[in-house]
């Protein structure tokens, strides 16, 4: 271990001075046999586990073997058999809301061809209780912190198991009830006018007979009671046979009917669409906006592309996408409130260093108030060998390489520290390199 300089590795882990090599464990070796329970742990491929929530390999390595020894049971909601079983409900979903209301409106129960129809249907009934069981397996992201809850206990909660807590998919949400209610308020059109005109007893200015549709394909039906629906949805008229208002009493009784929810939903369409433009969330708005001035500010400077490319990685990095003053945020609040936050975010860091396990709980407070966070992307050099010694670092989530005269020493990863003698040791030169190997969120600790 190296240790003869201000880059000091520390030994609070088994683990973390290794090499990546030396790192292969027991669980990397039944997780390799177990394809199987593979797919219900967290993913390793970033499009798929939440890069959000797990930002680098280490905190998915680390997710996966937490899973793996205390609930092999449970199913990870970023793992590869709830991507692809989600993108199977909504299929299968979708699917339901348009054949369900045909099937009622158009197709008879004395068909003989509609015994295909009845099995699908049970089918997807089989599907759908598969789900609702999967849903009471399967975890789900804390709102109030980046930690997963796989505990079954916590999982078995009906509000938690079904929550869709993303702002922004309210509108896809809206698109999709706006066009359900057209689908079934053209099945409806057509159910109201096929019960009152039994066969034999056709009126004569029933819609459906003006159009001349009792013998034409269901799909010819169905466009035409569509048309009729969008008609009152949209207040574009009755939507009748050449503009002509109904005339028989349920064709008059169904169209009030659909031009009353298709005004209504029109309305809901308007106030939702206002709430969603002001209720977007602030801090992602002005990360937005933060996004667009750094992009003219290197426009305008000519920054290298690769540079910017850099810099927009580490806007995303450091802030997730909602940007906020964290110092005017702490400032607003008591020094009780803000010596709580600060210490919850901090005090596993600096009570695992052995320079700090003698010192009282208040100094210990004042060490944390003089944290600053950091954020180092893969390959930046956080220490150079040669310069003298300014702060201690502490790792929060990442790994660093430790290097001495270009050659690998150790490994750091989170919960780990460096450069702790640069506080006790004026004019200290470094003599260890320090290079970050992942996306790294640290801690500094200055000298002064």
């Amino acid at each position: 271990m190296y240790t003869e300089s201000c880059v000091h590795p520390t030994p609070c882990k088994k683990s973390s001075c290794s090499t990546t090599s030396n790192r292969k464990s027991d669980f990397d070796v039944k997780m390799g046999s177990s394809r199987f329970q593979n797919l219900f742990l967290i993913s390793l491929n970033s499009r798929v586990n939440g890069s959000g929530i797990m930002r680098n390999v280490m905190a998915v390595q680390r997710e996966r073997r937490r899973q793996w020894v205390a609930f092999p049971a449970t199913i990870h909601p970023y793992s590869n058999f709830r991507w692809y079983w989600d993108i199977f409900i909504t299929i299968i979903l979708l699917l339901a809301l348009v054949a369900n209301p045909i099937q009622i409106a158009f197709y008879s129960t004395n068909e003989e061809d509609n015994l295909g129809v009845v099995i699908a249907s049970l089918i997807a009934a089989i599907i759908f209780f598969l789900d609702i069981s999967f849903n009471f397996r399967t975890g789900f992201e804390d709102q109030h912190s980046d930690l997963v809850i796989l505990d079954r206990s916590e999982i078995a909660r009906i509000e938690k198991a079904f929550q869709i807590p993303e702002l922004r998919i309210r509108l896809i949400n809206l698109l999709v009830m706006i066009f359900t209610i057209l689908h079934w308020l053209a099945c409806w059109h057509w159910l109201v006018a096929d019960l009152c005109n039994p066969p034999g007893y056709r009126k004569e200015f029933s819609w459906i007979t003006r159009t001349k549709l009792w013998d034409k394909p269901n799909w010819i039906r169905y466009i035409n009671a569509a048309l009729r629906a969008l008609s009152n949805m949209g207040c574009l008229g009755y939507g009748g046979f050449a503009g002509e208002a109904p005339a028989e009493p349920e064709d008059i009784i169904a169209t009030l009917i659909s031009i009353m929810i298709g005004a209504t939903c029109f309305a809901l369409y308007i106030g939702t669409m206002g709430s969603i433009v002001q209720s977007v969330n602030a801090s992602e708005k002005k990360f937005g906006e933060v996004m667009l001035e750094v992009n003219e500010y290197m426009k305008f400077r000519n920054i290298p592309k690769n540079v910017q490319h850099r810099v927009k990685t580490y806007y995303e990095q450091r802030y997730r996408r909602n940007y906020f003053d964290e110092g005017m945020i702490l400032g607003s609040v008591s020094d009780v409130l803000r010596n709580e936050m600060q210490m919850h975010n901090c005090h596993h860091l600096v009570e695992k260093v052995s320079l700090f396990k003698s010192l009282p709980m208040s100094f210990l407070t004042r060490i944390v108030a003089n944290l600053k966070f950091e954020v180092y992307l893969p390959n930046d050099v956080i220490i150079e060998a040669g310069n003298e010694g300014q702060a201690m670092y502490f790792i929060q989530e990442g790994e660093v390489n430790i290097l001495s005269n270009d050659q690998h020493v150790s490994t750091l990863s989170s919960g780990d520290y460096f450069g702790e003698v640069a506080l006790v040791s004026d004019n200290c030169k470094t003599t260890a390199t320090v290079v970050a190997k992942d996306y790294c969120d640290m801690y500094r600790l200055e000298r002064e």
